[in-house]
């Protein structure tokens, strides 16, 4: 029996021992190994990646860009209102009440209607004993006439109505209404230009009791087609303080202007829908 030295059994008994640990660890990784292949595989995550094209990708528009109209970038046209003159010429289309027409200017629209008052003066209104005389004394005296609207200071009264001197030829009306009784003074400044006319006017009609300084009035019948001809009452509705729609049943031609009158008119109104 051989005896090693004791050094060289001791160098002996360790290469032993670590061939036994590797042996372990090898046993042990093919273990785990096994265990692993026996596992469910685990999917990967996959991207899809745009490949670039031959011509040029459209750009997204950006969300916090506002696209305007082009009529909202372009102001549109300001409307201009052509001013009436101080004097101007108008037919008659009809007869509101004994103070107040339904008028077409010279050179407007026929459909272009304004509600006139006149001026210095008061009318009975509709209903009360003097408003019919008033309305039909009125309705004679300018109802389908060509007139003369002269104004003063004041354009327009509080519900829109034009304030105008009304001249049927030389005969100012506002103070022919205050002659006959039917109208009372009421001039007011700085409208005072005819003051003076119509004052007069309501001073003779006091001294001789006519219309509203003479007591109730006696009704009288309005007047037929026979009896006036040529005469045609429109159809009026007012549907605000300055718009009055007219109906005209007939076409209507003046031609010669009323004597006094300068330049020549001709208005020929057309019926309306």
């Amino acid at each position: 029996m051989i005896r090693l030295h004791p050094r060289e059994r001791d160098c002996r008994l360790m290469k032993s021992a670590r061939l036994v640990w590797y042996c372990q660890r090898l046993l042990f990784i093919i273990v785990c190994l096994a265990g692993c292949s026996q596992m469910a595989p685990v999917a990967l995550p996959t991207a899809t990646i745009s490949l670039p094209t031959a011509g040029p990708s459209p750009e997204k528009t950006p969300t916090s860009t506002r696209v305007l109209p082009i009529e909202s970038l372009t102001p549109g046209p300001t409307p201009t209102i052509t001013p009436i003159p101080d004097e101007v010429r108008a037919f008659v289309v009809g007869v509101i009440d004994g103070q107040t027409l339904a008028v077409v200017m010279q050179g407007d629209s026929p459909n272009r209607i304004y509600g006139v008052r006149y001026l210095g003066i008061n009318t009975p209104r509709p209903g009360t004993p003097w408003g019919i005389p008033a309305y039909e004394t009125n309705r004679k005296l300018a109802g389908l006439k060509v007139v003369r609207l002269v104004r003063d200071v004041t354009d327009l009264d509080d519900e829109g109505y034009l304030l105008r001197y009304v001249f049927v030829g030389d005969e100012l009306l506002n103070v022919t209404l205050t002659e006959q009784g039917l109208a009372r003074a009421e001039v007011k400044p700085p409208d005072t230009r005819f003051e003076a006319e119509i004052l007069k006017a309501e001073t003779q009609a006091k001294a001789e009791q006519l219309g509203l300084w003479g007591g109730t009035p006696t009704p009288t019948p309005t007047a037929g087609p026979d009896e006036e001809e040529g005469t045609i009452e429109p159809s009026i509705t007012i549907t605000s303080s300055a718009t009055i729609t007219v109906t005209i049943e007939a076409t209507i031609e003046i031609g010669t202007p009323p004597t006094g009158a300068t330049g020549e008119t001709t208005v020929t109104p057309t019926p309306s829908n």
